[in-house]
């Protein structure tokens, strides 16, 4: 990852180069080529689940760096779970 996308990260600016949801679908066909193989990945599958999840929360057109924001709304929403 360059310098340019580490500043951008810190400052929550996600303007996709490459969207979450390419990065997903990228994923998926990892996972799926390695279940027809016999080939257990259970990092990757975790990591697609999490990907997955993203997208479905609205946030698959930003820069796959933006999964990063995601992360934050759900720590965010933990915290507000934590605090009831």
């Amino acid at each position: 990852m360059s310098e340019n996308k580490a500043y951008k990260m810190i400052q929550d600016e996600f303007s996709p180069t490459f969207t979450l949801a390419n990065l997903k679908k990228d994923i998926s066909i990892i996972t799926d080529t390695a279940y027809s193989l016999g080939i257990k990945l259970p990092m990757i599958k975790k990591a697609e689940e999490v990907f997955t999840e993203a997208v479905k929360q609205g946030f698959g057109e930003i820069d796959y760096t933006g999964i990063l924001a995601y992360i934050k709304k759900i720590n965010d929403s933990q915290d507000h779970k934590n605090h009831d």
